[in-house]
């Protein structure tokens, strides 16, 4: 209670956050404290404060997942000094989490987070365009024929090609369907094969697309482009009936030509690292 407003007010700088991010347009001070109490209330949860000197200059909220020996971070934010923040934090779990993988991206904007991890050795694993799009400004478009929607029946159409692409991805086939019913996946199917899917998981009003596998691998650009459009599309058509506020989609560039053409917006760029403890 002492501390939340000034770590929040910290949250509208990207050069001073990590992922997820508040300064998006979407996030407010009371999801953030919703959030953040999970911090307190929860078992595989924890709130660390970061002081220097004595004196409170962020912190950093994670996650665990004790049966995958995983870390994910909920927020951190810190004032200054968040390289020694972030060595101080590695040092931490090391005592704690042996053994555990962690991953988390790094907004651009953060290039003293971002010096700090290629000075010690972490390799960048991905970097992505962030894009964000409001349903309240988004108008549906018209869909495919050739586009379904992946359920426990069908499921395998989407499996033939996440399994392509999930190696060492959290999210993979067999994790999404013992939680489909917090996803909404979508195939685009043509002579029984599956071209392209995309998958996204609802989280209150607040969706994020976390893939659109098969994306740019054909030999006709235009065709793929076309796909890509309509499993949009679609996606978005079924959110926002869903009542959804927002979605995220972490993207390439290629990607984000045709989300931009949809309505989406660009936040920021994101840089992955992943590792083990």
């Amino acid at each position: 209670d002492r501390y939340i407003d000034m770590i929040y007010a910290i949250s509208a700088d990207l050069s001073r956050s990590a992922f997820p991010i508040y300064a998006d347009g979407v996030k407010d001070r009371a999801l953030f404290y919703s959030k953040s109490m999970n911090g307190l209330n929860r078992d595989d949860e924890e709130i660390l404060l970061y002081e220097n000197n004595g004196e409170v200059l962020g912190w950093v909220h994670y996650y665990f997942i004790e049966s995958d020996k995983y870390i994910g971070i909920s927020s951190m934010l810190i004032k200054k000094s968040f390289g020694k923040a972030l060595r101080e934090l590695f040092e931490y779990w090391g005592k704690r989490f042996t053994g555990y993988s962690w991953c988390f991206y790094l907004p651009s904007e953060n290039r003293e987070a971002l010096d700090f991890m290629a000075e010690n050795g972490f390799s960048e694993i991905s970097e992505e365009i962030v894009d964000v799009l409001l349903f309240k400004d988004y108008v549906s478009g018209t869909g495919d024929e050739n586009v379904i929607e992946i359920n426990m029946g069908n499921f395998e159409l989407f499996e033939n090609i996440h399994r392509q692409y999930e190696n060492e991805m959290y999210w993979t086939s067999e994790r999404i369907k013992k939680a489909l019913d917090k996803w909404r996946v979508f195939a685009y199917v043509k002579e029984g094969n599956c071209l392209q899917a995309l998958y996204y998981v609802r989280s209150g009003k607040d969706f994020e697309i976390f893939g659109i596998d098969g994306a740019e691998e054909n030999n006709d650009p235009e065709s793929d482009r076309y796909i890509t459009e309509k499993l949009l599309v679609s996606g978005l058509n079924t959110a926002k009936a869903d009542g959804a506020e927002s979605m995220y989609f972490f993207n390439d560039e290629k990607t984000h030509i045709t989300a931009e053409k949809l309505g989406f917006k660009k936040i920021t760029e994101a840089i992955c690292f992943e590792g083990k403890i």
